[in-house]
Parts: C-alpha cells; sequence; structure tokens
C-alpha cells in the first residue's frame, strides 16, 4: 500500500505529474469542444457553484491511473492510504456488502442522511452498557467454575443519530477498470480549515476504498485536539482531516484494511514505544536500541 515516490510541493508524485501533463496536452476534437461547452452553458447555479468551490482547494484532486493523491509532507491537516509517513497515512476501508450499496450508503451519510451509531457503552465497549458487560463478565466466571459453555455475548445497541454530516457531492465516475471515485466537501460555509475535501476510489474486484482527504486551510491551535500516540505519547493533534474522516468511517460501520507499516512499533522493533523512551537513558549501550529516523509531523 505504501508508494516510495516522493510528493512535490502540490502533493503529486513526479510520474503522476507527468501523467497529468500529457492528458493535458491532448487536444479535444471540434465535436468534444461543442459538447464541453454546451455542458457548461447548462450547468445549474448549484453545480457552478461546487465547480467554483473545487477549484479553492489547495491540491489536486482527482485520481490518476485509479491512484488517489499524497499528502504533502508539510500538510498539517491531510490524509491518504498512499503516504508512507506516520502521521499522513490512513488505512483503506473495508465495507460489506456491494459496490453498489456501499457508494449509495456514502453518499447518503456524508450529504446528511440518517444512520445508526452504537450508544454509550462501558469503556472500550462500545455499544455494549456497564449493566450487560458485568453481567457476562459474572456469567462467564461461573460457568468456567461448572465446565459449562460460555454464555452468548450481549448485542451492541444502536441509535438513530442526529449529528448528521453536511456534505456535498462534488464529482463521482468510474474509471477505466471499473473503480468507483468519489469526491465530496465536507462542512462548506465554515473557515477554510474546517472545510474538507474527501475522496474515496472503490476498488474494483474487491472491498477496499482507498482515501484521502485534506482541509482547505491551515488548522491553528485553537483546532488541536490531545490525543496518545504509539510513538509519541500525548499529542497535540492537528489533523482535523483524519478525526472527521474516522468520524465517517465510524458512522458508516466499515473497518479498516489490516496495513503492516515500517513506522508502527508493533511491526518494528526499531521503532521504540514511547513509555520504551523514557528506559532508554538507563540502558547499557548493548541493551539501547538507535531507532530508525522516519518522519512523523
Amino acid at each position: 500500500m505504501c508508494h516510495h515516490c516522493q510528493p512535490s510541493a502540490s502533493g503529486r508524485t513526479d510520474h503522476q505529474a507527468h501523467r497529468c501533463s500529457s492528458a493535458r496536452h491532448s487536444i479535444p476534437s471540434r465535436r468534444q469542444a461543442l459538447l464541453l461547452l454546451a455542458g457548461a452553458i447548462s450547468l445549474s447555479p448549484s453545480a457552478r457553484a461546487i465547480a467554483k468551490e473545487e477549484e479553492d482547494s489547495l491540491y489536486a484532486l482527482g485520481e490518476i491511473n485509479n491512484v488517489l493523491n499524497v499528502c504533502p509532507l508539510n500538510s498539517p491537516s491531510c490524509i491518504s492510504s498512499q503516504n508512507d509517513d506516520q502521521f499522513h497515512f490512513a488505512a483503506p476501508w473495508q465495507y460489506d456488502g456491494t459496490m453498489a450499496e456501499a457508494c449509495k450508503n456514502l453518499v447518503s451519510v456524508a450529504t446528511g442522511g440518517k444512520y445508526e451509531s452504537l450508544v454509550d457503552g462501558a469503556p472500550g465497549l462500545p455499544g455494549i452498557s456497564r449493566g450487560d458487560a458485568a453481567a457476562f463478565i459474572l456469567e462467564g466466571f461461573q460457568s468456567t467454575l461448572r465446565g459449562e459453555r460460555l454464555p452468548v455475548q450481549p448485542q451492541r445497541q444502536r441509535k438513530t443519530s442526529t449529528a448528521l454530516f453536511d456534505g456535498v457531492l462534488a464529482d463521482r465516475h468510474t474509471t477505466e477498470d471499473g473503480s468507483e471515485y468519489i469526491h465530496l466537501i465536507l462542512n462548506r460555509g465554515r473557515e477554510p480549515a474546517a472545510v474538507l475535501d474527501v475522496e474515496f476510489l472503490f476498488l474494483s474486484g474487491d472491498n477496499i476504498v482507498d482515501i484521502w482527504a485534506a482541509s482547505r486551510g491551515r488548522p491553528g491551535l485553537q483546532d488541536s485536539q490531545v490525543g496518545l500516540s504509539f510513538s509519541e505519547g500525548v499529542v497535540y493533534d492537528r489533523n482535523i482531516a483524519k478525526r472527521r474522516m474516522e468520524e465517517l468511517r465510524k458512522a458508516l460501520q466499515w473497518e479498516t484494511a489490516p496495513v503492516i507499516t515500517d513506522f508502527d512499533p508493533r511491526y518494528n522493533n526499531k521503532r521504540l514505544l514511547w513509555f520504551e523512551r523514557l528506559y532508554q537513558p538507563f540502558l547499557g549501550q548493548n541493551y539501547r536500541i538507535e531507532e530508525e529516523p522516519i518522519y512523523d509531523k
């Protein structure tokens, strides 16, 4: 999943930019030019407004050869399935059912449709009340002592959410290989840092969705939230795009695809967990771990 091409200032890799340049130099036929002109004239005011909003994005949007863009390394609020650094990488999403159903569900929820969310539950058990969790643990303990089968796990409880999304569909098309591309704009009419361009590429023949999202402005300290990182411990997170996309994923009840990355200390012995760094100065030279320099912010 991770690509090793270095992004340019705009976020495009060099070979992606070359393909873009080649595409721009193709000369349309007379009939194509007339069709484009007719389409531009017939655009509704709302469609023209959305087209203008697409021009306001700071990044190059769209897919090229069924690949979404990468995030520039200096962007504080951007995520992509194509990045290979910890701060900007986001694992692809997985859905159940057909691609057509998943696309319809995504557009519906992102543009203000109602959806079900898990009720607040016991810590680490969303959708399961403290009482149900305690009863399950007690019955399980008693069943173990008696040598009986464990009880049935409690069902997660859901509710119709009132925190609806306010996105608008900006673009949707099918790629040459049958993948489906969707571009949405979230939080329109707010300050630039809160307005997000979000892109999805539903891969043909699979239940995987590559994602990309970025703010149209640079978030300030007032937009940051306290978070916890495996490698850094407590951090101030200004990545609005990451937080909002995670909210959307949970609203859709989709999962993230498992991806092994070099920067994750769970898969790389040369990357320390934040509390392991506390012991490094007190260890002998033979026990110290020299971390690999990997870009994090």
